[in-house]
């Protein structure tokens, strides 16, 4: 027998021992000779790809062709050129994705025989993996947004503590102002007492004690002396009159408390001067239940009323109380006295002014202090709505 029958009866020999192991084995494998025609595949490569039945003895390209992996072809060239084994990643035409192991067959006596190929699907593993990426990229842009959010929310609470700081130092500086301004009022009240009420009662026991020294010696005793005697008496009743009652806080009891509060005081600022007249202007069927805010506002009406009477030399005063836009209730005192100068609407005579901006500030309301074009002056305050204070009487 010749080299060439004993080499093609080595490769059949092979072939036969190779088709008995890869069967055993369950393998998706292929058997080519030298030519790269397809000689023999298992049923596990039948099952995967489904060939033709027309594909044995074709060439590898028309098998590779038809299941979809053709781009296969260029590297089996190479290998049976450079006789090594090789490893690849394909993914095929129906998105699967393969890995092969392109051998070289070998029989007994060393002799190239042709290729063994096997295949692998582990598209479910790509797909896992891509599931995976696609879950850690979620993932990440959540952490993402979390600590932005995170990053937000830290922000915004620095916001609202600083804020809070500044508003308790804010109430602090208030109350400082405010503790300053009642020891200014309580050294005006001083001063008033002591230059009117207090002088008024020296000059009267001054002159009393000289009604009686005349009396006690027989002299006469003029009819003006008493009459100058009963007027610094009645000036001292009306001066103490008037300090009381800037001490004693509104009656709020009632359930028009504010409204009456402010009629009274109308009329007694009326009284105090002939020429003066003190009126209320108020909506009938409005209550203000609001107590804390209600008192606020009697005193800024108060202060606003003594400014017109004592400094701007009014003669017509008139307070009003009604309700605003959206709910505000708005209190608004005219006169139509002399004004307070440009430079002085921050500030106005003595500390007033001043008084009435802190009053206002503590229920949250928009004090206005206006010239008006002719003559006089405008105070308004506002207090915000909405309105649990008014409801119908």
């Amino acid at each position: 027998m010749d080299g060439k029958s004993l080499h093609e009866e080595g490769v059949k020999d092979n072939d036969e021992s190779l088709r008995n192991f890869l069967r055993s084995t369950g393998a998706a494998a292929l058997l080519l000779d030298l030519d790269l025609r397809v000689r023999y595949y298992t049923a596990r490569f039948a099952e995967m790809f489904k060939p033709t039945s027309t594909c044995l003895n074709q060439p590898l390209s028309f098998l590779l062709e038809t299941v979809g992996i053709e781009d296969l072809f260029e590297d089996l060239e190479r290998l049976v050129e450079a006789k090594e084994s090789i490893q690849r990643e394909i993914q095929t035409r129906d998105d699967r994705w393969l890995r092969v192991w392109i051998t070289v067959n070998r029989t007994s006596g060393n002799q190239i025989a042709g290729l063994i190929i096997t295949f692998t699907d582990f598209t479910d593993q790509v797909r896992m993996e891509e599931r995976l990426q696609k879950l850690e990229e979620q993932f990440r842009m959540a952490s993402e947004l979390l600590e932005k959010q995170m990053s937000l929310r830290t922000a915004e609470l620095l916001r609202k503590n600083i804020e809070l700081r500044r508003e308790s130092q804010k109430r602090k500086n208030l109350q400082k102002r405010m503790f300053e301004l009642t020891a200014q009022q309580q050294r005006s009240l001083g001063q008033q007492l002591h230059d009117g009420l207090a002088q008024d009662l020296l000059a009267a026991q001054m002159l009393l004690a000289n009604v009686l020294k005349r009396a006690r010696s027989g002299a006469h005793i003029e009819l003006s002396q008493l009459e100058l005697l009963e007027s610094y008496l009645k000036e001292s009743e009306r001066e103490a009159r008037s300090l009381a009652r800037g001490l004693v806080p509104v009656d709020l009891e009632d359930a028009r408390g504010l409204p009456v509060a402010l009629d009274r005081m109308a009329k007694r600022i009326s009284e105090l001067r002939d020429d003066l007249n003190c009126w209320l202007e108020y909506d009938e069927g409005l209550v203000f239940n609001d107590d804390f805010a209600a008192l606020k506002l009697y005193y800024i009406a108060r202060e606003a009323v003594n400014n017109a009477f004592v400094h701007a030399d009014a003669t017509t005063i008139v307070i009003r109380l009604r309700a605003g836009e959206r709910g505000a209730v708005v209190l608004e005192v005219e006169d139509d006295g002399i004004g307070i100068a440009e430079n002085n609407l921050d500030t106005g005579p003595g500390i007033g002014i001043s008084i009435m901006s802190h009053r206002a500030e503590i229920i949250d309301a928009q004090l206005e202090i206006k010239r008006r074009s002719d003559r006089g002056t405008l105070v308004r305050c506002t207090v915000p709505g909405p309105v649990k204070q008014l409801s119908s009487a």
